[in-house]
C-alpha cells in the first residue's frame, strides 16, 4: 500500500514537472529564434543588405508578434535607407553629367534617417548650385566675347531665376546690356554718316551738273541774243530758250527794240528769279506766270504777275532741299500768247 502511495506522487511531481516545462520550453525557442532573426536583420541592416534585413525582420516577427511596433520600425527603416540609397546614387550620376539642376532636385530626396549619405547629400546641393552658377557665367562670358550679348544676356537670366540674388550675374548683365545700347547708338551713327555721305555725293554730282547747265546756258544766251537783234529789226515776235531756263521776248519796234528775259539774275544767287529786263526802250506788259518745281514726293507751285521787277521763287531756298538737281517747269502768258519750258537747277546750296 506505502508502495502504491509513492508511485502516485511520483507520477504527479513528474506531471507537474511536465507542465511546467514544455510551456517554458516553447516561450525559449521562441524568444531564441525572434533574438537571431532580429540581430541578423540589424547585422544586414548596418551591412546595407536591405533585402536579407527585410526578410530577416518578418521572419523574427512570426516568433514575436507582440513586438510589431519594433520590427515594423526596422522594416520601414530598411525600406528607407533603400529608397535613399538609389536616390544618392542616381543624383551622383546626373552631377557627373552636368545635370545639376536635376542632381539638387535628387539629392534632396536623401532621408535624414540615412546618416551615412544625408550629411554628403546636403554637401553635394552646394556643390550642384555651385557648379551650375559657373558653368551659366562661363557661357555667359564666351557668348559676350564673340559679341553675342543678348545670348550672353540669357545665360545670366536663368542665373538670376535660379539665385535672385546673384551679384555677380547681375553685374554681367548690366554690362551687356550697356554693351548692346552702345552698341545700337554706334550701328545708328554710322547709318546716319552713310546717308548723308550719299547726300552730299548727290549734292556734288548736281553741283557737277548745274555748273555744266549754266555753262550751255551762257553758250544759248550768247546764241539767242545774235538771233533777238535779226528777229527785232524784222518786227517779228520770238520767244529764245535755253538751257538754263532762261527765255527772251524779242520784237516790236526796229528802232527801240524791246526784250524780256526770264532767268537767274545773280542778285539771288539760290533761288531761280523772275524778272524783266528791258533793252532799248519800254516794254510795259505784265508777265502771268506758273512756276512749277518737282521735288521728291512732291510738287510746289508758285504763280503770279510781274513788270519790270524780280521775283524770287522760292522765296527761301530753304523750301527746297539741299543740292537737290530740281525739275523746273515754267508757264507763262504775255501779250495773249502762251509759252512753256522746262530745265533743271540746283536751287539750294548753302542752307
Amino acid at each position: 500500500m506505502k508502495t502504491l502511495l509513492k508511485f502516485r506522487k511520483l507520477v504527479i511531481v513528474i506531471l507537474l514537472i511536465i507542465i511546467i516545462a514544455v510551456p517554458a520550453s516553447v516561450l525559449g525557442y521562441q524568444n531564441y529564434n525572434f533574438n537571431k532573426l532580429y540581430n541578423t536583420g540589424s547585422e544586414l541592416l548596418k551591412k546595407e543588405s536591405f533585402d536579407e534585413a527585410i526578410s530577416a525582420f518578418n521572419n523574427a516577427l512570426k516568433y514575436k508578434p507582440n513586438q510589431k511596433t519594433l520590427v515594423e520600425s526596422k522594416i520601414k527603416l530598411s525600406k528607407d535607407l533603400k529608397d535613399s540609397r538609389v536616390v544618392f546614387e542616381s543624383a551622383v550620376k546626373l552631377e557627373s553629367g552636368k545635370k545639376y539642376l536635376d542632381a539638387i532636385a535628387a539629392f534632396k530626396k536623401v532621408k535624414q534617417s540615412d546618416i551615412k549619405r544625408y550629411s554628403d547629400a546636403q554637401n553635394k546641393i552646394k556643390e550642384c548650385n555651385d557648379n551650375y552658377i559657373k558653368e551659366n557665367i562661363d557661357n555667359a562670358k564666351n557668348e559676350a566675347s564673340n559679341k553675342n550679348f543678348e545670348k550672353a544676356i540669357t545665360y545670366l537670366d536663368t542665373i538670376l531665376k535660379f539665385d535672385t540674388g546673384n551679384k555677380i550675374a547681375q553685374s554681367l548683365k548690366d554690362e551687356y546690356n550697356n554693351e548692346i545700347q552702345q552698341a545700337a547708338a554706334e550701328a545708328k551713327k554710322a547709318e546716319d554718316d552713310r546717308i548723308a555721305a550719299e547726300k552730299e555725293k548727290l549734292a556734288a554730282q548736281n553741283t557737277v551738273k548745274a555748273t555744266s547747265n549754266t555753262t550751255n546756258a551762257a553758250k544759248n544766251t550768247t546764241s539767242s541774243s545774235s538771233s533777238s537783234t535779226t528777229t527785232a529789226s524784222a518786227g517779228g515776235n520770238e520767244v529764245i530758250f535755253n538751257n538754263n531756263l532762261n527765255i527772251r521776248l524779242t520784237g516790236g519796234d526796229p528802232i527801240l527794240g524791246r526784250s524780256m528775259t526770264l532767268g537767274m539774275s545773280g542778285v539771288h544767287p539760290d533761288s531761280f528769279d523772275i524778272y524783266f529786263q528791258v533793252i532799248q526802250g519800254g516794254f510795259s506788259s505784265e508777265l502771268d506766270y506758273d512756276i512749277t518745281l518737282y521735288l521728291v514726293g512732291r510738287t510746289v507751285k508758285y504763280s503770279g504777275k510781274t513788270a519790270q521787277q524780280f521775283v524770287y521763287v522760292p522765296s527761301n531756298p530753304s523750301e527746297v532741299p539741299k543740292g537737290e538737281n530740281i525739275k523746273i517747269v515754267i508757264d507763262f502768258k504775255v501779250n495773249g500768247k502762251t509759252y512753256t519750258t522746262t530745265g533743271y537747277r540746283v536751287l539750294n546750296n548753302t542752307y
